[in-house]
């Protein structure tokens, strides 16, 4: 017959009798080990048949209770046959059930195992568990209910679509380490799907952090992870490098704007000292259409709004002095007030309309003619330079840290480290003083030509007095 794996380990209810097997030349002995009244005993067998009977018959003598096998008191016999009866709806062993008794007495202390019991299971309970995927569907499909933008459920709707295929697991497995090594997009060796995580920079990485940590609170209340998963505090925030800020000069920014469509020309780009008909690529603008570069440039330029909020603008947004920021479309959720000065309000005038959103394109779609018009103008892409502009041309006209950062929906701390004496204000008064041009060889279509004026002739008097002083030359 085949023989099993040995040692092998034979167990009834709360008894446990081993095997060995060995070999002497072409013979074999199979041993049986057990213990009795504290002491190990074995017993030697030629067969493998007759050593596993004898091991049954003593698994059977121990949870039958009786004296013979066991030599027990008749006290000890009372409670051992107790507490057998007690773990019989059990898969438990009375010896693995002392051993874990005894380690866990000490490690409580004094304190109570039920109460220690009661307690994890109040804070582990799982009423649900669920796969990521499921998890994400119902975190998601909550957040337009509480006025999140959609920019906003976008970005969560990507890092967690990562997140279920980095791990493709139940929820309440994700450890601390775990997630850090999401976030860090670690090797290939680690999980074969980190090659399509992409590593995050410092702020995206705390960004995104904050974001999980958001998506793993909802999980603890819907009961999906136990109460005290505390992963996300092993993630820690990573310092921000400072770097150098990128801004426009008032030359670039008046580069961009004239070498953007704007609404009203059809596939035409104007520049202040020349007109080219080549279309751009990807950023055909018709007539009357919604898509405009021109007029986004001049927002985001004059106004430092962030793109994801100018987005969501509308026209009755738009006040004689202020540009109101909702609360619901700002990335703080506050509402502000953005003063409208005096070369916005022109970039603004021939497009104003009384109600509607001004924008049709999403913020992609509008990126991708920005970026366009740069290469056509070989310039170098700037990161949030258009904010950054505004944020530093406008600290240098006023010198009121505080109040540009409550214009721009930042904290004065992030004005001081950034933008502070960034600019000059001779270069801030350019900057605010740019104002809607035409290139001399641009005909304006929209307005009529206007009529030439002749200088009125002299009266008669005044026509002598001429002559005679010309003749007199």
């Amino acid at each position: 017959m085949k023989l099993p794996k040995f040692p092998q380990t034979i167990e009834y209810r709360n008894s446990r009798v081993t095997i060995y097997h060995l070999t002497r030349g072409k013979y074999h002995e199979f041993k049986v080990i057990y213990f009795h009244e504290g002491k190990r005993k074995s017993q030697t067998f030629a067969d493998y048949k007759k050593a596993k009977a004898r091991a049954d018959a003593i698994n059977d003598s121990v949870n039958s209770g009786e004296v013979e096998a066991l030599s027990l008191s008749r006290s000890q016999l009372h409670d051992y046959q107790q507490a057998v009866d007690t773990l019989a709806s059990t898969s438990l062993s009375l010896a693995s059930v002392a051993t874990q008794f005894t380690e866990a007495a000490k490690l409580l202390g004094s304190a109570s195992i039920l109460e220690a019991a009661q307690f994890y299971r109040s804070k582990h309970q799982l009423t649900n568990p669920k796969p990521i995927a499921q998890v994400r569907e119902e975190f998601i499909a909550a957040k337009p209910l509480r006025g999140l933008s959609a920019h906003h459920i976008q970005r969560l709707t990507r890092l967690l679509t990562r997140l279920e295929k980095f791990f493709q697991c139940e929820l309440a497995a994700i450890t601390g380490a775990d997630l850090i090594r999401f976030l860090s997009a670690g090797s290939p060796d680690d999980c074969k799907h980190a090659k399509a995580v992409r590593a995050f920079s410092p702020v995206s990485f705390n960004n995104y952090r904050t974001m999980l940590g958001e998506f793993f609170r909802f999980a603890i209340r819907r009961k999906y992870i136990p109460s005290d998963w505390a992963g996300i505090q092993e993630v820690e925030n990573q310092k921000i490098p400072p770097g150098e800020i990128e801004i426009y000069t008032p030359k670039e920014i008046r580069l961009l704007l004239e070498a953007s469509p704007n609404g009203f020309e059809s596939e035409r780009v104007t520049f202040r000292a020349r007109t080219t008909t080549a279309p751009l690529r990807g950023c055909s603008v018709l007539p009357g259409t919604m898509g405009d570069l021109r007029l986004y440039l001049a927002i985001a330029a004059f106004t430092g709004m962030r793109g994801s909020e100018i987005m969501q603008l509308r026209w009755e947004e738009i006040g004689a002095k202020y540009i109101e920021v909702k609360a619901k479309n700002a990335k703080t959720r506050q509402r502000r007030l953005v003063p409208i000065s005096d070369n916005l309000r022109a970039w603004l005038k021939p497009y104003v309309k009384s109600t509607g959103l001004i924008f049709t394109l999403t913020r992609a779609g509008m990126e991708v003619r920005r970026l366009s018009v740069i290469k056509r103008l070989g310039m170098s892409p700037k990161r949030n330079a258009l904010r950054h502009s505004y944020i530093s041309y406008r600290v240098a006209q006023i010198s009121d840290v505080a109040k540009v950062a409550l214009e721009a929906g930042n904290s004065p701390q992030i004005i001081f480290q950034h933008y502070r004496e960034l600019v000059s204000p001779e270069a801030a008064a350019e900057w605010f003083a740019l104002m809607p041009g035409k290139a001399d060889n641009v005909i304006d279509l929209e307005q009529p030509e206007p009529a030439k004026v002749q200088a009125p002739e002299p009266p008669p008097v005044q026509a002598q007095t001429v002559a005679a002083l010309v003749a007199s030359r």
